[in-house]
């Protein structure tokens, strides 16, 4: 089983892409997700050692390199979902410099945030209480149901605003064979949700269109009460390009490593395929060893001989 390691990890370390990707190929990993907080002194660095063959990039996370004038790396510095058309225009714009990026650089997948709903954020209120043991009181569903319920009403509009971008970026990722990977976010007023996501996939049936599974959200999304990871990566089938993988804590805590959280990756298995990109993920800072291991953890969890034993159990 063949994993990548996101940039994020260690883009904030290094002056120069060689050291950033060298800190990498230490772990013995040879494949990377280029991270959207990789900056533009960063890139020569990392197109050689594509160009030697140290190391193939496999997946570029929107938006990436970094945007000249930005103040930092963010996937979110423009959302497809915006009301302003100009804020709308400058993420097709800057998606498309990241897909031509991507193509540059031998990867075939861009990861992308797709948008959020304009509403107060009650996700995180709801997280706080999860983690003070509040999850079944009558005001978290109180919460709960008040969040649903608005975000049912608020969504079509900037779902419509997201479908029309993807309308723009369809033929720039056909010119560059690049696919696009809608990511999975942890709070429940982004769009799309899963629904959505595979009401959008189905509308384009463009295997350019995907989706893409970040492990930590998709356990908060469940911890919240509002989806079932499983069930969406069967849906999903083949349209999932990849995932993110990291563990999520007792407490909520997301982008740590395998074994240190609560996660059971067994429950992956059935959902990874050998064509999908699997990137690892760790938050900056992580210490090498908890990565290693990390990595160790997974492996055996989706090894083949675990996976006989699942299907024998």
């Amino acid at each position: 089983m063949i994993f990548s390691l996101s940039t994020h990890w260690n883009a904030g370390w290094h002056e120069t892409g060689e050291a950033m990707v060298d800190d990498i190929l230490a772990l013995g990993v040879d494949r990377l997700e280029v991270g959207y907080d990789l900056r533009i002194d960063q890139v020569p660095g990392v197109r050689r050692r594509v160009e030697e063959g140290a190391v193939k990039v496999q997946s570029v996370h929107n938006y990436c390199p970094t945007p000249v004038g930005a103040p930092y790396g963010h996937p979110e510095l423009f959302l497809m979902s915006a009301r302003e058309q100009r804020t709308r225009d400058s993420a097709v714009l800057h998606i498309s410099n990241t897909i031509q990026f991507a193509a540059e650089m031998g990867a075939d997948v861009v990861v992308v945030h797709a948008g959020r709903i304009s509403m107060r954020h009650i996700s995180s209120t709801l997280l706080h209480m999860v983690a003070d043991g509040k999850q079944f009181s009558k005001r978290y569903e109180k919460l709960r149901t008040k969040l649903l319920m608005k975000r049912e009403k608020l969504a079509p509009a900037p779902l419509a605003r997201v479908k029309g971008c993807l309308e723009e970026l369809l033929p720039f990722l056909e010119k560059h064979k690049v696919r696009l990977a809608i990511e999975n976010l942890p709070s429940w007023e982004t769009v799309p949700n899963e629904s959505e996501l595979l009401t959008l996939l189905n509308d384009f049936d463009s295997p350019l269109l995907c989706a893409w599974h970040d492990t930590g959200h998709g356990r908060l999304r469940e911890i919240l009460g509002f989806s079932s990871a499983t069930l969406w990566l069967e849906k999903y089938g083949a349209r999932l390009a990849g995932m993110h993988i990291h563990d999520v804590s007792a407490t909520g805590a997301d982008h740590i490593m395998p074994p240190l959280g609560t996660m059971d990756f067994t429950a992956f298995k059935p959902f990874v395929r050998s064509d999908m990109v699997l990137a690892f993920e760790p938050a900056p800072g992580t210490p090498a060893t908890e990565v290693q291991e990390g990595l160790r953890t997974v492996a055996q969890a989706w090894s083949d001989e675990a996976k006989e034993d699942a299907t024998t159990t």
